[in-house]
């Protein structure tokens, strides 16, 4: 009796054991597979494409894009208080999207606000 009793405990510790480690590779599988941030180029091909942009508006929002992404980058690496980079990054977000407005006119910045919700670019 003492070993079927024995028997039962340990299958139920070795099947917990199972399941807590095929939950922690689902879960580090998830991880690795969040979506990555597309790229400069890929968003202006995507706009170009999407909003109709002329050559001149495509030009101009790879510059606004590009110099942006820098400027986001000179504030992650300037060693700033979480809470200070986090502002400094929403004040270079709001003028960048500024700076889309008067590129991409109202309606085009509308369509850009609808492709930005959908998460296409």
């Amino acid at each position: 009796m003492k070993k079927i009793v024995f028997f039962v405990a340990t299958v139920f510790l070795l099947a917990g054991t199972v399941s807590a480690q095929v939950k922690d590779t689902k879960s580090t599988q998830a991880k690795t597979e969040v979506k990555q941030k597309p790229t400069v180029d890929q968003k202006v091909k995507v706009m170009t494409k999407e909003l109709k942009l002329t050559e001149k508006e495509g030009t101009r929002v790879k510059t606004l894009l590009v110099n942006t992404e820098k400027e986001k980058q000179q504030v992650k690496s300037a060693n700033l208080s979480q809470k200070k980079e986090k502002k400094k990054i929403e004040k270079l977000k709001k003028n960048q999207k500024g700076q889309l407005k008067k590129i991409l006119g109202k309606e085009k910045y509308e369509k850009y606000k609808e492709l930005k919700k959908k998460d296409v670019i």
